[in-house]
């Protein structure tokens, strides 16, 4: 026994010795380069690093979001919602890949799924790694083309609400009239309040308030007889008449060209007057007096329409797969995953030669055109058939007179006459063909649509009551068709033949004679995916206009809007009422 202790002592004391030596050498190492360097050399420092950059980065995440959140206006909540949702769908694909294929331990790489991914890969494409690869790439890819569309449809909200902004300074004005008048007591002049100002609205310069009177200036509205039989009494009758005499003279072109040019011709005064005209039109119908913030409830139709085409089923992602496979087909083929790829420059050049490629794109070009050309003509012919018109009123052979009134307003020489929209006269919508040709045939016997139950609905034609349901997904998907093609081609095609060209790299290519081609003719096919996403955002402001106007007014967000404008009014002149009472005690 006093051997064994003996032994363990020495045993015992010879490990502290060991332990101590150690201990004084790494002390001398520590010495030698000093605590900042030993610091970074500790494998501590570093795991504690890693964890809190994550934790960092879920920080930041979490106040992007809240900043987004209340920084965006809320027409653009669904933008947010819907891309939350898609990175979470995305994020949790990944998470399956990392899990059950690429990642884990060995026992998950050495699993059914990672094993039955790898032979299938090594049997029918040469590589053990490249179907894996390819998982990941078309992730990545179908992440960046979410988000690129989410982008896209922010923007496109964005413009629209910029293109009717105006009516939001207009309606401020026409707040701060009513409430001067109430201040005042004068119902018989209002004038424009000078501190209520935005320089880039283009009727800043107007001394009174906005007005059928200003926005006929601006338009140049026509001159003609309303007033036929010359009784001093505009009835509706006349109006129609005086619509119909106007739309003989100058005629309605309904052709795509002309309709586009039209469009795009439009100055920001134009598209101002144009709600302006609207607006009138809505008060005058409802009712209501120039407090009500009709931008308001235009912002919430945007918010609900703009909420549909956000929401992505995965069903969405089908029309995706012609083009992507096709395309990456030809890589596979050469054992290239992606343009990420190290050895990605054997496929340049050979895009623009391969017919199987080459073509479907060019088909998909034309069918793209076509689609655009489609929605925002079917659109625009819809508007303008809802669109009332301003004109003013002249007089044949008479003096002007002041006595000479219309059934709502009075009228002097000259005054301004908001005509019905063309779909209320009979013989206007018996003209009228949304449906002609080709067009009919195919909504008839492809789209199944259903008769219109009003005038409204039949101005679609075929479709009829199918129209505004079916107009939204063609955009939706039209969108996400340039979108996807977009991001594909700039990501996947050009990307490499810019590299390849930059870095000298040209001769290792596939194809080096036809490198340059290639960066021509799908820089070509980039150039029209961004111009056909240029008119989105006209060709969604024209459609939440024609669905949410006349017969198809949303009554559960008008009736929203309208109970925020008299709350707005209301806190409003309380802050009024305030002021004066402060000011008086300050004069006191």
């Amino acid at each position: 026994m006093p051997h064994f202790m003996l032994v363990s002592s020495s045993s015992s004391i010879s490990t502290s010795s060991y332990e101590e030596e150690l201990i004084s050498e790494n002390l001398q190492f520590l010495d030698s380069i000093g605590p900042v360097d030993a610091l970074l050399h500790a494998s501590e420092f570093w795991s504690c690093t890693v964890m809190f950059t994550v934790i960092f980065l879920l920080l930041c995440w979490e106040k992007s979001v809240q900043i987004l959140r209340s920084s965006l206006p809320a027409t653009l909540a669904s933008v947010v919602d819907g891309m939350l949702a898609e990175m979470g769908g995305l994020g949790f694909i990944g998470l399956v890949l990392s899990i059950f294929v690429t990642g884990g331990n060995e026992n998950t790489k050495n699993g059914i799924v990672a094993i039955l991914a790898r032979d299938t890969s090594e049997r029918f494409l040469g590589e053990d790694g490249i179907l894996i690869e390819t998982l990941e790439f078309l992730h990545t890819l179908f992440f960046e083309v979410g988000i690129a569309f989410f982008l896209v449809s922010g923007i496109t909200v964005l413009a629209v609400l910029k293109q009717i902004g105006g009516i939001t300074s207009i309606s401020n004005s026409s707040r701060t009239i009513l409430m001067h008048q109430k201040k005042s007591n004068n119902t018989t002049h209002l004038t424009k309040d000078n501190n209520v100002n935005d320089d880039h609205h283009p009727y800043d310069n107007c001394d009174d308030k906005v007005s059928l009177e200003q926005i006929a200036d601006r338009i140049n509205a026509v001159s003609l007889l309303v007033d036929v039989n010359g009784d001093g009494i505009i009835s509706a009758q006349e109006k129609q008449n005086a619509l119909v005499q106007i739309l003989s003279n100058t005629g309605t072109s309904t052709s795509v060209w002309d309709l586009i040019k039209r469009e795009v011709n439009m100055s920001k005064i134009d598209v101002t007057s144009e709600a302006m005209v609207v607006r009138e039109r809505m008060l005058t119908q409802n009712q209501l007096s120039d407090s009500f913030l009709i931008e308001n409830y235009f912002e919430r139709v945007f918010a609900q329409n703009l909420e549909e085409m956000v929401e992505l089923s995965p069903i969405t992602w089908i029309p995706l797969v012609p083009l992507i496979t096709l395309d990456n087909s030809l890589d596979l083929q050469h054992e290239v995953v992606s343009a990420a790829s190290s050895n990605a420059i054997d496929t340049c050049g050979l895009f623009v030669t391969t017919p199987w490629v080459l073509l479907p794109s060019i088909v998909l070009q034309l069918i793209g055109i076509v689609w655009g050309s489609y929605n925002f003509w079917k659109i625009s012919i819809v508007k303008n058939m809802l669109m009332p018109t301003l004109v003013r009123n002249k007089y044949n052979n008479s003096p002007p007179s002041d006595n000479i009134v219309s059934e709502d307003q009075s009228l002097g020489y000259g005054s301004p006459i908001l005509l019905p929209p063309p779909y209320e006269v009979y013989q206007l919508r018996q003209k009228f063909d949304s449906s002609p040709g080709i067009i009919g045939f195919i909504e008839e016997k492809l789209l199944n649509g259903i008769p219109g139950k009003d005038h409204h609905q039949r101005l679609f034609g075929k479709i009829g009551a199918m129209g505004p349901s079916f107009l939204l997904k063609s955009i939706k998907f039209y969108l996400w068709s340039c979108v996807a093609q977009l991001v594909f081609y700039s990501t996947q095609i050009l990307s490499r033949d810019l590299s390849a060209i930059l870095n000298g790299n040209v001769s290792h290519a596939g194809n080096p004679d036809t490198v340059l081609t290639e960066l021509y003719v799908y820089g070509f096919f980039v150039a029209i995916a961004m111009a056909q996403i240029y008119f989105i955002p006209r060709t969604f402001l024209n459609y939440s206009l024609i669905t949410s106007i006349e017969m198809m007014i949303d009554q559960k967000e008008f009736r929203k809007a309208l109970k925020k404008s008299e709350d707005i009014l209301r806190d409003e002149e309380d802050d009024s009422v305030r002021f004066e009472l402060l000011r008086r005690d300050v004069d006191v």
